[in-house]
């Protein structure tokens, strides 16, 4: 459900590109490069971050397992890094639709390099990463 408000939210919002500080917005298929890019980014990271909890737990319970009386604690731990495994892997899902996204639309315009606008630093995602609505509870 976290993943359908993201994307909800982060396409509402446009594009931007930063001129002497000042915000400009893009137009075009250029900005809607830039904001698949800015939502990958962000995807990417909070992938990463269920992969560490996950990590997190599996270490806690396989700690506990060997401890008397600590084994339910340790189910509980296991059963933590499968949830955090789960939400990753649907995370990774949204990326790999986001991948094929961004793919068809170089494709579309002629442009073969995949990494195409990559790191472009008129291509921030200030705006997304300010608004609190996406920060994660």
């Amino acid at each position: 459900m976290r993943i359908l408000y993201f994307l909800l939210l982060l396409f509402a919002f446009p594009a931007c590109t930063t001129t002497n500080g000042y915000p400009q917005q893009m137009t075009g298929w250029h900005g809607e490069l830039c904001t698949i890019d800015a939502a990958i980014d962000k995807l990417t990271n909070l992938r990463d971050l269920e992969l560490a909890k996950a990590a997190r737990a599996q270490d806690q319970g396989d700690r506990l397992q060997f401890r008397s009386n600590e084994l339910a604690y340790a189910r509980r731990y296991w059963q933590q890094a499968q949830n955090s495994r789960e939400i990753a892997s649907r995370y990774q899902e949204e990326i790999d639709k986001l991948e094929s996204q961004r793919a068809d639309l170089l494709h579309e315009h002629g442009i073969s390099d995949p990494k195409y606008g990559r790191g472009n630093p008129q291509c921030t995602s200030s705006r997304l990463e300010n608004d609190p609505a996406l920060k994660n509870p």
